[in-house]
């Protein structure tokens, strides 16, 4: 899917529900470029608990540390706001 974003020129996407960044690593090495907002609830108390979601944070940070990559802590619902 991220070689076809790049063949269609896409140059700014968002990922949401990153987790540990893996996927969105795939798109910005697929896509050289890419301005990518990546957005995951991680540990603001919902979805396992809050030690083992704020590891993948840090696993994501670490991960799209190299790129042109923002990641944003919100629900997806709320971060369509911004």
């Amino acid at each position: 899917m991220a070689k076809h974003f790049n063949k269609l020129g896409f140059k700014i996407g968002a990922e949401i529900g990153v987790d540990a960044g893996v996927y969105s690593k795939i798109l910005c090495e697929e896509i050289p470029g890419l301005k990518l907002y990546s957005i995951d609830i991680w540990d603001l108390g919902q979805g396992g608990s809050h030690k083992m979601r704020s590891g993948k944070y840090a696993q994501a940070k670490e991960l799209l540390a190299p790129y042109d990559a923002t990641l944003i802590k919100k629900f997806s619902v709320d971060a369509l706001k911004d």
